[in-house]
């Protein structure tokens, strides 16, 4: 929103959205667009260095991931953090953008929780992607995991979409 406390921190700030989104005038998201774009056109008018737009293409009506990893490589991030629900998570996994897992887990049974990500069920075990553990810690009463995709190096040397 354009109201966002992201806006008052004083760094710069990239927002990244679809382009149909922005042209959708009367919309919601036409509107935060509109309203986003105004700030970005007039310096000092929000808290931040300075407000970026980036459209980014569509793929089946949700922003194509791989240009956004593009773009913030070009921008000088070579490491991307998400913290994100079920459905973006999935969608990160399913599009093979994924180079590292670091997952916490806790001694504790409290139902069904929440999904990590929602993938499509597999007609077969041989279809799951492999993981690798590279790291198991404990902290605390918990379990710190990381894992990578069996088969993929990382290099962090360069960034990669």
């Amino acid at each position: 929103p354009p109201n966002s406390k992201m806006l008052a921190g004083g760094a710069a700030v990239h927002v990244f959205g679809l382009a149909s989104s922005a042209a959708a005038a009367g919309s919601p998201a036409g509107d935060r667009h509109a309203a986003l774009a105004a700030l970005a056109a007039t310096p000092g008018a929000v808290g931040a260095a300075s407000l970026h737009l980036h459209d980014l293409p569509e793929q089946a009506g949700h922003v194509a991931l791989a240009p956004v990893l593009a773009r913030l490589a070009e921008l000088g991030c070579n490491e991307v953090h998400l913290e994100a629900g079920a459905r973006l998570n999935a969608a990160f996994i399913a599009a093979d953008l994924v180079d590292e897992y670091l997952c916490y887990l806790a001694p504790k049974l409290i139902g069904p929780g929440r999904p990590l990500a929602e993938l499509p069920t597999l007609p077969d075990l041989a279809q799951a992607p492999t993981l690798v553990f590279h790291d198991v810690q404990p902290v605390g009463p918990d379990l710190r995991i990381l894992a990578r995709p069996a088969g993929r190096l990382l290099d962090r040397t360069r960034a990669k979409p």
